[in-house]
């Protein structure tokens, strides 16, 4: 096991299943993203690719990719 260790916290993507799952498309607590949109699978490849690229030297963090809706 690799002492580097990122992890990836997804917010709402959108997608075919989106509307359906879950609470109906609704982001729980009546959240809105600070982008203005739902999230896409390219979002989350971008932030992968990052890691996986030159974020060698980023340990020990959880990365959200939400578009601000979960604020720390």
């Amino acid at each position: 096991m690799s002492d580097k260790t990122a992890v990836l916290v997804p917010g709402k993507i959108g997608g075919p299943r989106s509307a359906t799952s879950g609470h109906g498309g609704a982001i729980p607590g009546g959240g809105h993203p600070l982008v203005g949109r739902e999230g896409t699978p390219e979002d989350i490849a971008g932030m992968v690719g990052l890691l996986c690229g030159s974020g060698g030297y980023i340990t020990g963090q959880a990365i959200q990719v939400s578009g601000g809706i979960y604020l720390p």
